[in-house]
């Protein structure tokens, strides 16, 4: 695995930032403690306030930094996360306009990319100047979720992330999902089986925990 992408419990959460600031985060959520690297230089200018440090030193540090995974180089080290009902492709394009290094399409079904749904299907439309851009994919069936790795419908894609982190009830009780969390033994052998089913890196989205009692 080249890359995971932690998750706070919840979607939704109104937390503190730095000094007297605080903002509405939907999925990624910015903490007190989050590395500096991994914060938008545009978030840095609006949260840092006349006491910090010069900003030209985080701005170099930004400009310095060189985000690769695997073999895929990033321009920048701001990445949209793979967001379901929100990352289409229409959000995708105005987020690399602006900056992002990297897009993730929302999560897509192994069995349905399978089943050839055509739904499915309309999920992995891209625009032509969209690179690097990775795709989704969420299942519990290891043989099914490394067919999905080599479908041709992915071969556009410069990266595949498994998802471990959605927590919708008709995800989880499936065994799909954050469901995975439960389930290490089955997680290693979904991941070992897309590892070997292609040559594209492979990044897993989870959460830290199933809920507040399993961290």
């Amino acid at each position: 695995v080249h890359c995971l992408h932690l998750q706070p419990l919840f979607y939704r959460r109104k937390i503190k930032v730095l000094k007297r600031v605080k903002i509405y985060c939907l999925d990624i959520t910015i903490y007190q403690k989050t590395p500096i690297s991994v914060i938008p230089r545009t978030f840095l200018k609006r949260l840092l306030d006349e006491s910090a440090a010069n900003l030209s030193d985080y701005e170099s540090y930004l400009d310095d930094l060189n985000v690769k995974i695997k073999n895929v180089e990033l321009e920048s080290n701001i990445i949209l996360a793979p967001m379901a009902g929100f990352s289409d492709v229409g959000l995708r394009a105005l987020a690399q306009k602006y900056g992002a290094g990297l897009t993730y399409t929302e999560m897509v079904s192994a069995k349905a990319l399978e089943y050839k749904n055509q739904k499915t299907y309309d999920l992995l439309a891209t625009t032509k100047n969209e690179k690097p851009v990775a795709v989704q994919i969420f299942g519990s069936d290891p043989e099914c979720m490394a067919k999905a790795c080599k479908n041709p419908r992915l071969a556009k894609f410069d990266i595949i992330d498994i998802n471990m982190g959605c927590p919708t009830p008709k995800i989880v009780k499936n065994g799909d999902g954050s469901a995975l969390l439960k389930d290490i033994a089955l997680a290693e052998q979904i991941i070992k089986a897309c590892v070997k089913a292609t040559k594209k890196p492979i990044t897993v989205k989870f959460r830290i925990g199933t809920n507040s009692n399993n961290i």
